[in-house]
């Protein structure tokens, strides 16, 4: 964890001060240590360089762990099958079962050919579209950027070699397992230096008030349950006039997939009038554009839960910043 995110942490439980133990480390980064709330005397790990923020006396539903198990288990438990599928030629093999030999293999490259195959051209285009732009929104002037939901890092795996500036990259999610996993592809790649990594809950930050500069998320809201306790909490912890960048795929209220969200809770972001909305009630200025219009599919296997029927997506990016103090 980089150090000079040290000054602006505090304890995401009761935002009290931190003490903070190093017992290694190199001239830039806490490679281990731990930090103590002086106030409520929670722990926070910081392990092989990730800093690990969150509160230890709740149950985690880490699903990124949970494939991690199941995958240690089918190698062991079904060795047949695991060489079959690893070493199958990719084109004799279901789009599916591409994709999780590449979840298996640890692979992007895989990955993205699966992907192609998994969903619809649109899709793939408007997602590409929303995604560049997310980068190429200007934040030279701002010393750390905090990357909220990074998962596998497709975002920053596909940008961060381009980065010219010398901010700090923070990218952030709630499972440690899916950043360690992580860490290991910046290691492969020399790229650990470029990229610092934590793991806390978006509703529970560990950063005081107006203490970043930048925020950017790659579809990572409509994946955070109570996604609007995360908004509030970003605009909290943003300085003022900082900006948090973020993109989404919407429908429409008449649709069964819109239908199909609300039942599993996860309308909030699927339609753009609730998510303005969101925005500007934690007191957001909103900017949102839409980059691309196109047709989606369902994903073959259930990989996505949505959409269940065929649609229309409006793939859009939002800029939101929070006003400079008058």
């Amino acid at each position: 964890m980089h150090k000079v995110l040290i000054p602006l942490l505090t304890c995401p439980v009761c935002h009290g001060e931190l003490r903070k133990q190093i017992m290694k480390e190199d001239p830039t980064h806490i490679i281990d240590g731990e930090f103590t709330c002086t106030k409520c005397k929670q722990k926070y790990p910081v392990i092989d360089q990730i800093g690990v923020f969150i509160e230890t006396k709740e149950p985690i539903d880490e699903s990124w762990k949970k494939l991690e198990d199941f995958k240690k288990r089918f190698q062991k438990e079904h060795p047949i099958q695991y060489f079959l599928l690893t070493k199958t030629f990719l084109g004799n093999i279901k789009a599916e079962h591409h994709f999780f030999k590449g979840l298996l293999l640890e692979d992007d490259r895989i990955l993205e050919r699966a992907t192609r195959r998994i969903y619809s051209k649109d899709y793939v285009i408007g997602y590409e579209k929303t995604k560049k732009a997310l980068w190429e929104v200007d934040t030279d002037n701002f010393p750390v950027i905090l990357e909220i939901a990074c998962g596998r890092g497709t975002f920053f795996k596909q940008f961060i070699r381009s980065r010219q500036g010398s901010e700090v990259y923070v990218a952030t999610d709630f499972s440690l397992s899916v950043l360690q996993s992580d860490l290991r592809w910046l290691r492969k790649n020399g790229l650990s230096e470029q990229v610092t990594l934590m793991a806390f809950d978006a509703k529970a930050m560990p950063f005081r008030d107006s203490s970043v500069s930048a925020m950017v998320s790659n579809v990572g809201f409509p994946n955070i349950r109570n996604g609007d306790d995360a908004v509030n909490e970003a605009f909290r912890t943003l300085t003022p006039d900082g900006i948090l960048v973020t993109n989404f795929m919407f429908t429409s209220e008449q649709t069964r997939n819109y239908a199909k969200a609300k039942e599993l809770g996860l309308d909030q972001f699927y339609i753009r009038k609730s998510t303005e909305e969101v925005f500007r009630k934690a007191g957001f200025e909103v900017d949102l554009h839409e980059l691309y219009r196109g047709e989606v599919r369902p994903t073959p296997g259930g990989i996505d839960g949505l959409p269940i029927v065929p649609d229309t997506y409006s793939f859009c990016v939002l800029k939101a910043r929070k006003p400079a103090i008058a």
